[in-house]
């Protein structure tokens, strides 16, 4: 086995969250790219994960920043 993760097979998974006024989703997909996020602000600015995140604290982590960043 490489290790790699490449071609590994995972439940596809979603998780909301709503904080400083804004909204956030994390997503895992069906491969072992990671953990993802997307959001919008109070201001209605929206963003993105660029890459995928290891945990899905980290993504979590990450959405609630750009969150309070828009609150």
């Amino acid at each position: 086995m490489s290790g790699s993760g490449e071609g590994v097979q995972v439940a596809a998974e979603h998780r909301s969250q709503l904080v400083f006024g804004g909204a956030a989703e994390l997503l895992r997909g069906e491969t072992a790219e990671g953990w993802r996020w997307t959001a919008v602000g109070a201001d209605g600015a929206s963003g993105v994960a660029a890459a995928g995140h290891p945990t899905r604290e980290e993504a979590a982590a990450h959405a609630g920043a750009f969150l309070a960043g828009h609150a």
